[in-house]
């Protein structure tokens, strides 16, 4: 029945797909904005204004309209997201969700008869993006590299030192599942999330997350890493496997089991899309150190991966045939965009310019390897939040998340403050020479009037680039 519906999908949507139609995806780990990109951007199709997003010359948006979308995936749930950042000037809450949008709209191009075209969005948790690499591999690959991975940063090394003792000594499974646990929950404490897969382990099947003032001991007892209690699994190293044949059974049924629920319906959905935006949060990065840079790249290069279609072109061949091959043709990626967000987090247009080039040096050797038309990087802020004030030391003024203790401040009494952000490198740091980053989270700044779209910058490229414009 599975393979019938992604079939059935397939097919639906590559002959939907020469009337007009785009699926586009936007891609990202936690916290890098996919969820505002998209409601500030649907905000500026429905209520056009070639002021405030200027899509070239005679070229104007007429109709928006959200439609019903063809896939099982929840609806993208814009209108409570437009209330949140209307209403209570604070940003939507975390993504819990896999959701979809489609839009309708009229596209107006100089003089010529107005175009109709429908765009497919989706949005999902961020959280999900560490599972990425479990979709082509098996369980005993996914294992290595997810070893790999830990043992290739010494952040990362030191925090599973607990686990990797236990695995060296046991072959209990509740003492393995545990210790991993435990791993997690110290990766999680450090803020070192992006990393953490299984992801339920972060957001579980229902959307509830740890709680916030928890402990690794805690979240350990409560939370799971795999789809129950009954269905979890680690990574074992290869000669662990060796020596653990019936444990490491179970782990593969549940493995499976997990990548198929959570992990192949999202990535179906990416891998059918025509283009892939990915969005990158270089200020927090820079935060976060080369740690993070590390998972952001690894990411970014598992989601770059989807675009490599030889694999979906053989399954699609298998499922309908060459006559249907023939119809409908496989899918393919054909154009990837790259795209720096938050850029009113930053003081200069220079700042500007080196978010674009730090994107561009993270992320252009596997866009270089890889099979699509076409690739490009921008820098955008789809709700500008700071303003630029002062002259000789560029300062920017706007409502801070956080006070000067790290103490969060409510919405309603945070009031505009001036401060002064980091300076963005031409380069990334070196290791040795990562200084610390300042760039403070701000409140939304947004018009009450619900027909007036946030303001933006750096938007309309991102949007002329897959409308073709």
């Amino acid at each position: 029945m599975r393979i019938k519906e992604n079939l059935l999908g397939t097919v639906y949507n590559r002959i939907r797909g020469r009337r007009g139609s785009l699926r586009i995806a936007i891609v990202g780990s936690q916290a890098s904005g996919k969820t505002v990109f998209l409601t500030s951007l649907i905000a500026h199709l429905q209520h056009h204004d070639p002021q405030a997003l200027n899509l070239g010359s005679g070229v104007e948006i007429l109709k928006c309209e959200i439609s019903k979308s063809s896939s099982h995936f929840s609806p993208f749930p814009y209108e409570y997201n437009r209330s949140t950042l209307v209403h209570n000037n604070a940003w939507p809450a975390k993504t819990s969700d896999v959701s979809e949008i489609r839009l309708k709209l009229d596209l107006k191009r100089g003089k010529r008869k107005p175009e109709q075209l429908c765009l497919e969005f989706l949005d999902f948790p961020g959280e999900r993006a560490a599972d990425f690499l479990m979709f082509s591999r098996n369980y005993s690959e996914w294992s290595d590299m997810v070893l790999g991975s830990i043992q290739a940063d010494r952040c990362y090394s030191e925090l599973a030192r607990g686990f990797n003792s236990t695995s060296e000594s046991s072959c209990d499974e509740q003492e393995l599942i545990y210790a991993y646990k435990m791993f997690l929950g110290e990766a999680l404490s450090q803020r070192y999330s992006r990393i953490i897969t299984p992801s339920v382990y972060l957001i579980d099947c229902r959307g509830k997350r740890p709680d916030g003032g928890g402990s690794p001991e805690s979240w350990s007892n409560e939370r799971f890493c795999g789809l129950s209690a009954a269905e979890q699994f680690v990574p074992l190293s290869e000669e662990e496997r060796l020596q653990n044949c019936v444990l490491v059974k179970k782990f593969e049924a549940r493995y499976r089991k997990y990548r198929n629920k959570i992990v192949a319906p999202l990535v179906h959905w990416l891998e059918d899309a025509d283009q892939m935006y990915i969005l990158l949060d270089i200020p927090q990065i820079l935060m976060g150190g080369f740690s993070m840079y590390n998972d952001e790249q690894a990411i970014a290069e598992r989601v770059l991966e989807l675009c490599d279609q030889d694999r979906g072109f053989w399954r699609q061949l298998v499922q309908v045939g060459v006559l249907g091959w023939l119809l409908v043709k496989p899918s393919r990626i054909r154009r990837v965009g790259v795209v720096a967000t938050k850029s009113d987090m930053v003081a200069t247009n220079n700042d500007i310019d080196n978010l674009e080039s730090l994107a561009r040096q993270m992320t252009y050797k596997k866009l270089r390897g890889i099979s699509v038309d076409a690739y490009d990087f921008f820098t955008c802020s789809t709700v500008m939040s700071t303003e630029l004030t002062g002259s000789r030391i560029p300062r920017l003024k706007g409502r801070l998340v956080y006070d000067e203790n790290g103490e969060r401040v409510a919405e309603k009494d945070s009031v505009p403050v001036e401060f002064v952000p980091s300076r963005v490198p031409e380069h990334w740091p070196k290791d040795g020479e990562w200084p610390g980053f300042s760039f403070p989270e701000v409140y939304p700044k947004i018009s009450a009037r619900r027909d007036t779209p946030p303001p933006q910058e750096g938007l309309e490229r991102v949007v002329k680039s897959f409308l073709g414009l």
